[in-house]
């Protein structure tokens, strides 16, 4: 079975996740498997995951909504926050 590509809702607000690796901040959509973008600080990655979406839709960045970037840690790290 194959999985269908997503397709972009412009009602919608994509929520954004980041991950720490090494020195940067590594940005994902969950919901928009392929959308993906990094930055140093974290106060960039609205617009960054919002620039992502619209390159990969074809679309104005204007028309994407998004919330976030969210951070996700590990428990480890977590713990010690």
């Amino acid at each position: 079975m194959t999985k269908r590509a997503p397709t972009f809702d412009p009602t919608r607000r994509y929520t954004a996740e980041a991950r720490r690796s090494g020195g940067w901040w590594a940005l994902s959509v969950p919901e928009l498997l392929g959308v993906h973008s990094q930055v140093r600080r974290l106060e960039q990655g609205e617009v960054m995951i919002r620039d992502a979406i619209s390159l990969a839709f074809d679309i104005p960045a204007f028309d994407v909504k998004v919330c976030g970037p969210i951070p996700i840690v590990s428990p480890a790290v977590d713990e010690l926050m």
